[in-house]
């Protein structure tokens, strides 16, 4: 939410991410955009990820999970976007895996380790296209079918990347980096893998938490470190608490 002409405007930033990560990976594999989908899940993504679908000209999506009504469903979400919904049934595996089959992306915002059982009856083909919201643990079940196959994985962490991006864009008035918050991420990532096996990683910069991602950003208008820039600078410009600190203080 940012003031905008005297009054407040909310915006989901959730769409820019979902629908950049999916443009990123076709753009790097060389394949076209998809043309329909298959989005896992029915709450809160999964309407962003209705949206994005829309963004890239998808306006009839299906939609698998377990439930469909309550606030915040999907189905509220496509009637005020005008998009239609087929839906599906989580319960119904061969309904799922054969939608999953026929479609040119499959967008799952399911939760960590859900997917793990429909990933073992899916039967990917080379050329389509993976978004798992999951970042952390990246190597998902879903994620390792779909690389067996030869498909293309948009990566969830892109996901994450863009939204902040456009978090930031909105809330500073500069355009962030990508590649600057991508690196970031990566390093804090890897640093968290570490840490789960109880290794240290001597020589990291990293030590951010991931909510802190959108914060690693050269600004592209001005040079780091300018005014203009506000005084921020990349994980190899300082230590992790002096970026950190430049940040609190510099944003409005």
């Amino acid at each position: 939410v940012v003031p905008s002409a005297g009054m407040l405007a909310g915006f989901n930033t959730d769409v820019s991410g979902i629908a950049s990560a999916i443009r990123r990976a076709c753009d790097d594999a060389g394949v076209p955009k998809p043309s329909s989908a298959l989005v896992l899940g029915a709450r809160a993504t999964a309407s962003s990820a209705l949206a994005a679908l829309g963004e890239l000209g998808i306006t009839n999506t299906t939609v698998a999970a377990r439930r469909f009504g309550g606030p915040g469903s999907v189905i509220a979400a496509a009637s005020r976007l005008g998009v239609t919904i087929d839906q599906v049934m989580w319960s119904d595996t061969e309904a799922v895996a054969a939608a999953a089959a026929s479609r040119d992306v499959l967008i799952s915002t399911l939760p960590a380790g859900v997917a793990d059982s429909l990933a073992e009856v899916l039967s990917p083909r080379q050329g389509q296209i993976l978004l798992d919201v999951v970042y952390s643990p990246r190597e998902t079940a879903l994620r390792a079918a779909y690389e067996r196959a030869g498909a293309v994985v948009a990566e969830g962490t892109d996901m994450l990347i863009y939204q902040g991006a456009a978090q930031v864009q909105l809330m500073t008035g500069h355009s962030p980096d990508p590649d600057v918050m991508r690196a970031a991420l990566e390093d804090d990532l890897t640093r968290r893998a570490y840490a789960d096996r109880g290794e240290g990683r001597p020589g990291s910069s990293s030590g951010f938490p991931l909510a802190s991602v959108p914060t690693f950003l050269c600004c592209r208008d001005s040079s780091p470190g300018s005014s203009s820039c506000g005084g921020w600078g990349t994980p190899a410009g300082g230590s992790s608490a002096d970026i950190s600190s430049r940040w609190v203080q510099s944003r409005p």
